[in-house]
């Protein structure tokens, strides 16, 4: 008499497969909630912001040129500007849209740019902003206040010298002259 053993299943093979496909499935799909769902993220726009600032500020170091990073108020967007491109020097870019370079990136739905304040130029609460980036290191010294839907506001203090940047949860002003 033989013996038949019918065995039904999986290999241990195909489970993984399956759990990879899975979990690759989920989380594009979590990050697309997520994008619907960031609708005034302060924290979110805030990391752009921060990202865009050290990026920049590695660039103007690397290349030992100076570089900008352009903030447009009215459109809650920033771009990076490079003065290499045309040749004018920084001081003629300060509402030079033609210079931008890297794209333009918009903050998160429901998050906008209430006002940016540069020294020495003061609070600048519309239109195109810049905040040099020196070939030493050394960024303009700024603050950058940012307001959701919800009325909470962040603000984003440089640091000139190390370029870190340090998040309040509250509208921080007159930090700037200390």
């Amino acid at each position: 008499m033989k013996a038949t053993t019918n065995l039904r299943g999986f290999t241990l093979l195909e489970l993984l497969v399956v759990l990879t496909l899975l979990g690759i499935f989920a989380s594009v799909l979590s990050l697309r909630v997520a994008e619907v769902l960031s609708d005034g993220d302060l924290r979110l726009a805030g990391r752009m912001i921060i990202n865009r600032i050290h990026t920049v500020r590695g660039q103007a170091v690397y290349a030992r040129a100076e570089k900008g990073l352009g903030l447009s108020i009215n459109r809650n967007a920033l771009y990076n500007l490079d003065p290499g491109q045309s040749g004018n020097p920084m001081v003629e870019w300060a509402g030079g849209r033609e210079n931008r370079n890297a794209g333009e990136t918009t903050l998160p739905r429901g998050v906008r740019l209430e006002d940016v304040i540069v020294l020495p130029r003061g609070k600048i609460q519309e239109g195109e902003v810049l905040i040099r980036f020196y070939a030493n290191g050394r960024i303009d010294r700024s603050l950058i206040h940012l307001r959701n839907e919800a009325e909470e506001v962040y603000t984003l203090e440089i640091n000139p010298l190390t370029g870190q940047v340090k998040v309040y949860d509250r509208y921080v002003e007159q930090r700037m002259a200390q």
